[in-house]
């Protein structure tokens, strides 16, 4: 293969740029759900609207099965079980209509803009069970099959005891990456950008329950199980109120620009309107947050005294 101005792919999938037999910068942007574009410029192919990972996603479909997609699907994170897709997603059922579009226009061979080339039968399909999150059940199977990354963080964890303090905290930060990437693409949250930006889990009071319950658990297991746990704190130095004031305008400073963009913006106008039924889920959740977060600043104890002379505020930023 390699007969298509600007890409070269050798039979080892092995991807070059070539120099383009007749290059034009005269950008046009396509409109509706599918653009011959490409063929105008001497390309065999079209162009797709492909949201899901952003609004304004297009992909390149050539007619020789080979789909230039950016990131609407990803080969990256599958060993911590993220699989195929895309680790932020504005529109989680668009994402995936957007892999069975690539399929229905013929794509065989899937070149994400995040990891190696890979078949695009082996794309996720969007399915009813999907389309109603993860549930309980989704939970225990999201969990499977996180499993391989979940062993390795335990493993760096329990060689790197005796290391020093940076590399010790490293796993703990692979760890966090890990959870945080796939909460997207397991459907436990959902992201948007209009009319402002919002974030929002999913309406399952069970799973809310067990996130929460998981979520406490572990960051008190690490905040108890940590060195120097049980050491003096100095909670305060100085004057107690310039300090508590000094944290509310630190809050002020990440809170108040989000709050700004929201103004007039009605809460069922970020996400659809909310299911009262879920408040003793979400309150329960809000909690485990804040309790968590207190432990995960306690975890950071031991670290704070042995690398800075900054304890509480330490501390208290990660908290």
């Amino acid at each position: 293969m390699g007969d298509q101005p600007g890409v070269v792919v050798d039979a080892g999938k092995q991807i070059t740029l070539a120099q383009p037999r007749d290059f034009r910068f005269d950008p046009v942007v396509p409109d509706g759900e599918a653009s011959d574009l490409p063929r105008s410029r001497g390309i065999d192919g079209i162009l797709l609207h492909t949201p899901g990972h952003s609004a304004d996603s297009w992909s390149l479909i050539l007619d020789d099965g080979r789909a230039f997609v950016g990131d609407v699907a990803m080969n990256m994170l599958r060993f911590f079980g993220a699989g195929y897709r895309p680790i932020f997603m504005e529109d989680r059922e668009q994402t995936y209509r957007s892999m069975d579009r690539f399929r229905e226009a013929g794509a065989r061979l899937i070149l994400p803009g995040h990891g190696e080339l890979f078949e695009a039968d082996l794309l996720p399909r969007w399915t009813a069970a999907a389309a109603r999150g993860p549930g309980i059940a989704g939970l225990s199977g999201s969990l499977l099959a996180m499993a391989p990354g979940i062993a390795l963080i335990i493993a760096l964890l329990l060689l790197g005891r005796k290391a020093d303090a940076g590399f010790r905290i490293a796993p703990y930060i692979l760890g966090f990456i890990l959870m945080r990437e796939l909460m997207t693409p397991y459907g436990y949250w959902s992201f948007g950008s209009a009319p402002a930006f919002w974030l929002r889990f999913s309406a399952d009071g069970p799973l809310l329950f067990s996130l929460a319950a998981g979520s406490l658990g572990l960051s008190l297991f690490l905040a108890f199980r940590k060195r120097g746990i049980g050491e003096p704190l100095t909670w305060f130095k100085g004057s107690p109120p310039l300090a508590v004031l000094a944290g509310l305008g630190g809050a002020a400073i990440a809170a108040v620009p989000v709050l700004i963009s929201r103004i007039g913006i009605l809460a069922g106008e970020r996400g659809g309107s909310f299911p009262t039924d879920l408040i003793p889920a979400v309150l329960t959740f809000a909690l485990a947050g804040i309790a968590s977060g207190l432990a995960f600043g306690l975890c950071h104890v031991f670290l704070a005294y042995t690398v800075s002379d900054v304890v509480l505020s330490l501390v208290a930023f990660a908290a």
